[in-house]
């Protein structure tokens, strides 16, 4: 499989459809997010952080989570500079 895909699970794929329909949805996107990395689909985990960054969403569990996608892609200086700033 070349580097950059992934197959979604039918979850991480029902929760994304769900997102469509209901984008302001918090708690779902959170899930969309945790599912994401826990299937190592960095792509979509980190469109779920896009999307909070856009929305401008004040919650600095966002940022934690940003730090999970990081070390998770072994970006540890990132994440560090992240962790950092909370």
């Amino acid at each position: 499989m070349p580097q950059g895909t992934h197959i979604k699970s039918e979850r991480l794929a029902r929760l994304l459809t769900y997102l469509e329909q209901d984008p302001d949805n918090d708690t779902l996107r959170i899930d969309a997010f945790e599912t994401a990395l826990a299937e190592g689909a960095f792509e979509d985990a980190a469109q779920q952080i896009a999307h909070a960054h856009q929305s401008e969403i004040e919650d600095r569990s966002w940022v934690h989570r940003e730090s999970l996608l990081m070390l998770a892609q072994g970006n540890f200086s990132r994440a560090r500079d992240l962790l950092t700033r909370c």
